[in-house]
């Protein structure tokens, strides 16, 4: 919770003591829930290459850990700090194997994680870009995961139409509606 809060102190110091007590012990989900936490955390305070590192704890790009049902949780924060710091073939890699296993099937909130991973990594009209105004499926709130992941982009800029579909003054949001990696604009 504590990461979800954006409480990062809290959240580094209670992971910290469930690994070191996970650890000794070989109870490696309590584990992946702290890297997960740690996941959540980084992201949230925007360091996407933390983020994506502790992410791939508990999955490796491309793959949905079997018997780790943490790693099916955390698939969108695979693919989207992979987006954001510039490994899009990871990213798409991840998609591909979400949308190939059967997590789609499990719970309408999977379901809505692989949609929205395949928007944010789906090239449109062979410009090589990922999609961004095209339509996102409405059913099981994709399209409201999409808008979370364009949140930051509408932030640091005026373009709060591009939220909508674009129009004039929508910034040009690169790979998947997010910012290139790089240093902030603005």
């Amino acid at each position: 919770m504590a990461a979800a809060q954006g409480d990062a102190e809290t959240s580094a110091a209670l992971t910290e003591q469930i690994i070191r007590w996970a650890m000794p012990r070989g109870t490696y989900g309590a584990r992946s829930f702290a890297c997960h936490a740690r996941a959540l955390a980084a992201l949230g305070s925007g360091d996407f290459e933390t983020a994506y590192q502790h992410a791939c704890t508990l999955s490796p790009p491309g793959t949905v850990a079997p018997y780790v049902p943490i790693a099916m949780w955390g698939t969108m924060d695979l693919v989207e700090t992979a987006v954001r710091t510039g490994r899009v073939k990871e990213a798409a890699a991840h998609a591909a194997a979400m949308r190939e296993s059967s997590m789609a099937g499990l719970s309408p909130r999977l379901e809505m994680l692989v949609v929205a991973c395949q928007a944010l990594t789906t090239p449109r009209g062979g410009g090589g870009r990922p999609l961004r105004a095209d339509p996102v499926p409405a059913r099981s709130g994709a399209l409201a995961l999409r808008r979370r992941a364009d949140a930051p982009l509408l932030r640091r800029t005026t373009a709060a139409a591009a939220c909508h579909g674009g129009g004039a003054g929508a910034a040009d949001p690169g790979v998947g509606g997010l910012p290139a990696p790089g240093p902030s604009p603005g």
